[in-house]
């Protein structure tokens, strides 16, 4: 049973762990990712689940990223959606990834996009 689907105004690569930057500079995209990913779900009306979940992201872009570097540009997201959110918190226990899928294009290089389906498992 699908208990939420939300789409997030964000470009994953942003926290790409490749990416050079200072310090500072990674906190703040970090904090403004965790925030986005929580403000979203409220304006969802906070939905919840009482049993694991299994998240299926799509991230949206430019251009491909490498796999592994895709799913943990995640992080941040995920902390500010299961960490209290969705879930009580986003151990394996509660949140499972499912499929990691990418969609790629001139259509979405100026406005990138996660989309995340939170399903109940």
């Amino acid at each position: 049973m699908q208990v939420c689907k939300l789409i997030l105004p964000l470009d994953a690569n942003e926290m790409n762990p490749n990416k050079r930057r200072r310090l500072r500079d990674w906190i703040s995209t970090k904090t403004r990712h965790k925030n986005t990913a929580y403000a979203t779900w409220l304006v969802a009306d906070r939905p919840r689940s009482a049993s694991p979940v299994t998240v299926n992201v799509t991230i949206r872009r430019g251009r491909l990223l490498d796999e592994d570097n895709a799913r943990a540009s995640l992080k941040a997201v995920f902390d500010g959606l299961f960490k209290g959110g969705i879930t009580p918190d986003d151990s394996p226990q509660w949140v499972k990834l499912g499929t990691l899928t990418q969609e790629v294009g001139k259509r979405w290089k100026l406005k990138p996009e996660i989309e995340i389906v939170v399903e109940e498992t």
